[in-house]
Parts: C-alpha cells; sequence; structure tokens
C-alpha cells in the first residue's frame, strides 16, 4: 500500500509546484515519461505493475483487429506463433490476478487463432491469395471456398480480440487506482 500512496503524492507535490498552467494537453503523458517521475517510482510496486501491463499490451496491440490486417501480416501460423510467444513471454508477476487471468485467455485464444490458421485450405494458388479471400470473406464479400475456414477463424480472431478488450478494461481500472 505504501507504493500506492507514493505515486499520488509525488504527482501532488509536482503538480502544485508546477502551478496550473501544467494540467495542459499532454501533462500526464509528459509527466509518466518524466525521468524524475520514474526515478522517484522505479522500484516500487505500482511502478512494476504499471510498467509490466503497458508491455503486455502493446505485445497484445501488435496484433491486429481487423481482419484484412491481420491475414496480411500473419500470412503463416509460423508469424503468429511467434507474436503469441512474445505475449506470453511477457513478466507480469507484479500485477494482480485479473490481469495474469486476462494474459493467459490472450494466449489461449491465440494459441486457438493459430491452430484455425493451420486449417486454411490450400486451394489458393499461395498463402497470401488464400488469406486475401478470407478477409475480404470476413469482411462481407464472397468466397469461393473455405467459407468455414473464414468463419472459424471469424470467430477466433472475434474471441482474441475480446479477450484483448477485457485485458483493456482491466489496465484502465488499475491504472485509475
Amino acid at each position: 500500500m505504501k507504493a500506492k500512496t507514493a505515486i499520488p503524492a509525488v504527482l501532488a507535490s509536482l503538480a502544485l509546484a508546477a502551478g496550473a498552467e501544467v494540467f495542459a494537453d499532454g501533462f500526464f503523458k509528459n509527466l509518466m515519461n518524466s525521468e524524475t517521475i520514474r526515478a522517484s517510482i522505479a522500484n516500487t510496486d505500482a511502478a512494476k505493475e504499471y510498467s509490466q501491463i503497458r508491455n503486455l499490451i502493446e505485445r497484445v496491440n501488435e496484433i491486429p483487429k481487423d481482419p484484412r490486417a491481420f491475414c496480411e501480416k500473419y500470412a503463416t501460423r509460423e508469424n503468429l506463433d511467434r507474436a503469441v510467444d512474445k505475449i506470453r513471454e511477457i513478466d507480469v508477476s507484479a500485477c494482480e490476478e485479473d490481469v495474469k487471468a486476462a494474459k493467459e485467455e490472450i494466449v489461449k485464444s491465440g494459441e486457438k487463432l493459430s491452430e484455425t490458421l493451420a486449417k486454411m485450405p490450400n486451394a489458393a494458388p499461395d498463402k497470401n491469395a488464400a488469406l486475401s479471400a478470407l478477409a475480404s470473406s470476413l469482411l462481407g464479400g464472397k468466397s469461393s471456398g473455405g467459407s468455414n475456414f473464414a468463419e472459424e477463424l471469424g470467430e477466433c480472431l472475434k474471441q482474441f480480440n475480446e479477450s484483448a478488450a477485457k485485458l483493456a478494461e482491466i489496465a484502465a481500472k488499475r491504472l485509475k487506482k
């Protein structure tokens, strides 16, 4: 608890010292990037939790939410597996159980997405063409085959995005404390 009260105390003292003009646009973004703030809270549990949540969200956000962008970026299962492994490797030891559970849910939905991607039909001349057709299908276009695959992959991507949204909600609540 001591660490969680240290951050507001530091913020309050800086706000009073700097005056009213410090609350301009971008103040809090600049404040959290401030070397003074980082140095004063660097070894606190709150700082570790903040850093770990931020790293996790950055890794999750590397996987596109849009079906077309997803298909373009992950033309092979190996690429997606590397992205999921990076998420799995993020340390969340300083975080509470809800963040750890959200991370596990994201990893599981990423693994399911990868397993589904491995089922991609080989009817297209190459994987990029198949994924382009899939993206078109997911966005409402007509696909000439593989529609079950498209629906299954679309559902998996939807589940992954829902898991990511849960993490974002948890992070927003946690960082407001």
